[in-house]
């Protein structure tokens, strides 16, 4: 057997020896670290044939084509470390100095005593063999052929007698005796056979590289790593176990075959049961090493997998999905989960679930959202071994509803029984909540609902709809349209104008007699309808009957109807009657006069004209029906007591005509003229002056006196108005008929009233002035009354009396009192023992007011 067959060197030790079980030879070890041997005490090598025994005797020589072997020097007393005989990989028997991995007892020993063995040099050999401290040879066979190390310290070889290499050295792994390869002869030492102690020790680490996740009832399948560190080998059995929290649960062995291997790989399996889902950690032991690594079991029931929610508004519901796994297989069949809804920590729905192992399902629950929970509510869906929870938003209506946003984009407008057609655009300002809201959106005519839409909005998507109405011929015009969300109304733009017109009017109207209106309405707009015309008075007493006319047309746009009413007015409507004409969409009024049902000729201007070039004078005088029917009636104009002219006069009321008449030439002096009627009678006077060229003129003027309560008295003229005369004193006095020859008896005594009509002026004038010193305004009071009376004069303002007086005055006297307010309003009052109090209503700026007591009432006025 050749050196190249029988030895094997080197290897790959596990935990120190390498290589174990793979039947493979590893490279030969490093041998350029052998310490060289000095030239005086080296012994030259052996010389060996590839096929042929050689020995290798001090005198050998090694030729070119072979390696050379070096011998190290003999120990003296303690062998080196190197020295020491170990075993390396299959079985082969070699120093320390040439294994490249340690066993952790590194060392063969003699079976009794346990001496180590080690190589050194021994006298009686020629090369370093093994033995014992001591010195005691290890030999092989009944021969006693010794063990020598060669080829530079790296094998131990069986020499022959003739220094051939006989046999390599080996341990036994079956009992660890030291055997050579091709007898297994024994090697001894004194015929005690050596033998490596640790032959069967295992050192094996084990290393945790994935465990599965599982739930109870499930397997566990750990895979992992198992690295021998020592030189015995076979089956070895594997802890497994579960840890909670460190505590050991169940444990289970499984047995693994290492053999002659190094590393190995092996996935190993546990059975979960029911409780198992407390342990956090699985552990593997071998050898007295272990490993752990975290675990993740799930307790066998219902998992809640996965939540689908989105956010609501406050009184809408809130839908929450849940995705439910039956995992586990324990216990087996189907059963029954309670699933239960969770709102901000409270429970408020649980429903009942059936699964079977490995099914899954899906389970909706519906929760009304209110005021509580915005702005968020937290959700749990949970079973008995699992939950999953949430954030979800709720907002409020309000926020939500101001959100909402519509424009209007289109109107079109048919005729009558045709259609009206708005569109809009709706959208949501914001994140819209839960991605999706509906509401219903209304089209409303005068304030009426139309048409409805449901409208859905998505997202940031507009939504468009188109409202529909028809038009009714016998429904008004659309004046006002609008489309209404719970957002806000937003007006459709519409033209839409009912004009109504009163073409003619009975005005003035006589009680007693008929009051007639004739009126328009036109519709102005783009809208078609039919108007509704009512035409009644604001105060319903005033005419017979209700009182109320109506009347319809249907109208396009620009079309109007015209209609006529006559009222018959009653004894008892006011002095001013409100007539009212109206549509749905526009009112119009218009005041009438009511007067008693007769004719009443009034005078309303007398004057005397004479020529420039001294031409007779001419009397002109302009007549006024102001009763309520019409009449006729004799108007004659006089002068210097005279009649000139009379004219038969026809007039409806507030109907006037003018009337003149010639007198002949007269001669300087002073001359009474005037008109009078049924009703009414003026006089004035006026002076006559012959012209320069001694022609006869009229020279002059006359005033317009003031009518209070429909009388005149000489002295009001003067006191109330302060008439400034040029010439004669001119005074118009005025009563009713029935006085008429009472006064013509008392003008003749006109000239005798010049005077005191000048104290009047003259006190009014004083007044003012008292006034303008600082004064409020004074009161001017006249007793027109033929007696003495007594007067109670009072003012007041803001239903407070701030000046009363009682006083005497004679016939025609007259009184100053400093009396009004500087106020914004204040009322003027006057009385008289036998006659009704009377009081009118002032502005501020009213400086003076004259008080005129009459035998027919008093009259109160601004002068």
């Amino acid at each position: 057997m050749s050196l190249l067959s029988l030895v094997i060197v080197g290897g790959i030790l596990l935990g120190g020896i390498t290589g174990i079980g793979t039947g493979t030879v590893s490279e030969p070890a490093d041998l350029s670290s052998t310490p060289a041997v000095d030239a005086d005490t080296s012994i030259q090598p052996a010389v060996l044939e590839s096929t042929s025994q050689r020995p290798l005797g001090p005198d050998a020589h090694e030729e070119q084509s072979f390696r050379s072997v070096a011998f190290s020097q003999p120990n003296a007393d303690t062998p080196d470390e190197d020295d020491v005989v170990v075993r390396l990989e299959d079985d082969h028997v070699v120093t320390a100095a040439v294994a490249d991995r340690m066993p952790s007892d590194p060392y063969v020993e003699t079976v009794d005593d346990g001496d180590h063995l080690i190589v050194d040099e021994e006298s009686s050999y020629d090369y370093p063999v093994v033995q014992t401290k001591d010195g005691t040879v290890a030999t092989v066979g009944d021969d006693g052929a010794p063990i020598a190390r060669i080829n530079n310290g790296t094998d131990l070889v069986v020499l022959s007698d003739s220094g051939s290499i006989a046999d390599t050295i080996v341990v036994d792994r079956a009992d660890g005796f030291v055997k050579t390869e091709d007898g297994r002869t024994n090697v001894t030492v004194d015929g005690t056979p050596i033998k490596y102690p640790n032959y069967k020790k295992t050192e094996i680490h084990p290393t945790i590289q994935n465990v599965t996740a599982v739930n109870e009832g499930e397997t566990i399948e750990i895979a992992a790593a198992f690295e021998k560190r020592e030189w015995g080998s076979g089956e070895r059995d594997v802890t497994v176990r579960l840890l909670d929290s460190g505590s050991p649960q169940e444990t289970v062995t499984r047995t693994i075959e290492i053999g002659d291997e190094e590393r190995i790989s092996e996935v190993l399996e546990y059975e979960t049961k029911r409780g198992d889902h407390t342990a956090d950690e699985i552990e593997l032991t071998i050898d007295g090493n272990s490993d752990a690594e975290d675990v993740s079991i799930g307790a066998a029931g219902a998992a809640v997998v996965n939540l689908e929610t989105r956010g609501t508004v406050e009184g809408d519901a809130l839908e929450v999905t849940a995705e439910l796994d039956r995992f586990g297989t324990v216990p087996e069949g189907k059963q029954d989960y309670p699933i239960t809804l969770s709102i901000n920590g409270t429970d408020v729905r649980t429903n009942v679930v059936t699964l079977a192992p490995d099914a899954t399902t899906t389970e909706t629950f519906t929760y009304e959202a209110d005021r509580d929970d915005v702005p968020q509510v937290d959700v749990r869906v949970s079973s008995p071994t699992d939950s999953a929870s949430t954030t979800v938003p709720v907002l409020s209506r309000l926020e939500h509803d101001h959100n909402i946003r519509t424009e209007v984009t289109d109107t079109t407008i048919g005729g009558l029984s045709e259609e009206f057609d708005v569109s809009a655009v709706f959208w949501y300002s914001g994140d819209l909540p839960g991605g999706e809201t509906q509401f219903t959106a209304n089209l409303t005519a005068d304030g009426t609902v139309v048409d409805q839409q449901d409208i859905t909005l998505s997202g940031s998507s507009a939504a468009n709809a188109t409202f529909t109405h028809e038009l009714s011929e016998s429904a008004p015009p659309i004046a006002n349209a609008t489309i209404e969300t719970p957002a806000d109304v937003t007006p459709v733009e519409l033209d839409q104008e009912t004009v109504i017109t009163f073409d003619e009017i009975t005005d003035p109207a006589a009680r007693n007699g008929q009051l007639t209106a004739t009126v328009t309405v036109e519709n102005q707009g783009e809208t078609p309808g039919t108007e509704t015309l009512t035409i009644e008075p604001r105060n319903p007493y005033a005419v017979e009957s209700d009182g109320t006319y109506t009347a319809s047309a249907p109208l396009e746009p620009s079309e109007s109807f015209t209609e006529t009413v006559t009222f018959d007015v009653t004894e008892d409507a006011p002095p001013n009657l409100d007539l009212v004409a109206s549509t749905t969409h526009a009112s119009e009024m218009r005041t009438v006069q009511i007067r008693d049902n007769e004719s009443r000729f009034e005078i309303e201007n007398v004057s005397v004209d004479a020529g420039a070039d001294g031409t007779n004078p001419v009397v002109t005088a302009t007549i006024r029906n102001t009763g309520g029917a019409a009449g006729t009636q004799d108007a004659t104009l006089t002068f210097d007591d005279e009649s000139i002219a009379t004219e038969s006069v026809s007039l409806e009321p507030d109907e006037k005509r003018t009337l003149s008449g010639a007198v002949e030439p007269a001669e300087t002096g002073t001359y009474s003229y005037g008109v009078t009627t049924d009703d009414d009678s003026v006089r004035d006077t006026t002076t006559v002056e012959p012209a320069a060229d001694d022609s006869s003129g009229i020279v002059g003027s006359v005033q317009d006196t003031i009518s209070l309560n429909g009388s005149r008295l000489p002295l009001l003229a003067a006191s109330l108005l302060g008439v400034v005369l040029v010439g004669a004193v001119v005074v118009g006095y005025r009563t009713d008929s029935d006085d008429l020859q009472e006064l013509q008896e008392r003008m003749t005594g006109m000239t005798a009233l010049q005077p005191a009509a000048q104290k009047l002026q003259q006190a009014a004038r004083n007044a003012r002035n008292l006034v303008s010193n600082g004064g409020s305004g004074s009161v001017v009071v006249q007793n027109g009354l033929p007696r003495t009376a007594l007067i109670r004069v009072r003012v007041r303002s803001d239903e407070e009396i701030l000046f009363l007086e009682d006083f005497e005055l004679a016939e025609d006297e007259q009184r100053t009192l400093e009396c009004l307010p500087d106020a914004d309003q204040f009322e003027v009052g006057a009385g008289v023992d036998d006659i009704a109090a009377h009081e009118e209503t002032f502005q501020r700026g009213t400086a003076e007011v004259g008080v005129v007591l009459q035998p027919d009432g008093i009259t109160i006025t601004a002068l």
